[in-house]
């Protein structure tokens, strides 16, 4: 619910722009997206004052892609980098055995985990994803 107010000694008007919409106080927004809130409050006097502010709404949960490994695949050597796309800068969480890895996917969500060893045998891996709103992923096992 938007919320926002001007006090002034002087009788004034105040305006409010959202994405370049006009909109009240108490207002209600609950669609995801990137938002910018302008406020203008001018008095009686002309006298003028703005403030802006950005925000976002997020209630989707990211998801994750690995590109260069699939389930049950097979290495000859136990040192691997992990790449895969998620949401734009979520942060990724890798767990298997006692090891644990962090990686940031960049603007585009491209993220890569490097220099992960691996357990001679079988290796159960397990990645979650959280974006910027902390919202997370389904663990992703393989």
């Amino acid at each position: 619910m938007l919320d926002f107010s001007a006090t002034d000694d002087h009788q004034f008007d105040i305006t409010a722009m959202l994405n370049g919409l006009t909109v009240s106080t108490a207002q209600i927004i609950t669609e995801d997206g990137d938002y910018t809130l302008d406020i203008t409050a001018i008095d009686s006097t002309n006298n003028q004052a703005s403030n802006s502010v950005q925000f976002i709404i997020d209630t989707i949960n990211p998801t994750i892609a690995l590109s260069n490994i699939v389930d049950n695949q097979q290495f000859v050597v136990n040192d691997i980098d992990i790449t895969g796309i998620t949401e734009p800068y979520s942060t990724i969480e890798l767990d298997y055995s006692t090891n644990h890895f962090e990686a940031t996917a960049n603007e585009f969500g491209e993220f890569i985990i490097t220099n992960v060893i691996l357990d001679e045998g079988v290796n159960d891996l397990v990645f979650i994803a959280t974006d910027r709103a902390s919202n997370q992923s389904v663990p992703l096992a393989i």
